[in-house]
């Protein structure tokens, strides 16, 4: 993207322009990019909700400053014991002090169930 053409403190101070002391990034990658570069004292946090092989080279130029921005964050949330393995070893263990797991609030049994359940046609038409 063309975020990756300048670095998150510029960017920081081009979006976010304001002092706050907390900011909270509720998805990883670009948004996290983002405030990784702020520059004074705040309290970063972030959540992570995929394996970190998946899709972190759309918002950062390579692995390393993709770690080195993440080394700027305070607290980084994981959905669940798996993402955060999965960022423990995709980041060799350099940050497991920082993580922390609260798992996600959607529950895969309820969404299975309503996907049996047929949808109401009158919820189709375009015209409604």
């Amino acid at each position: 993207t063309i975020f990756k053409l300048f670095s998150s403190s510029l960017l920081f101070k081009i979006i976010v322009r304001k002092k706050y002391d907390y900011i909270i990034s509720y998805l990883e990658g670009t948004v996290t990019r983002i405030i990784s570069g702020c520059n004074y004292d705040c309290n970063l946090i972030t959540w992570v909700h995929t394996e970190m092989q998946q899709n972190y080279s759309m918002a950062f130029r390579n692995k390393d400053e993709m770690v080195k921005c993440y080394e700027n964050i305070d607290k980084i949330i994981c959905v669940s014991d798996d993402v955060r393995k999965s960022f423990n070893q995709y980041t060799d263990l350099r940050l497991a002090d920082k993580l922390f797991v609260i798992k996600n609030v959607i529950n895969p049994s309820i969404i299975v169930q309503n996907s049996r359940e047929k949808l109401n046609a009158e919820f189709l038409k375009k015209d409604v």
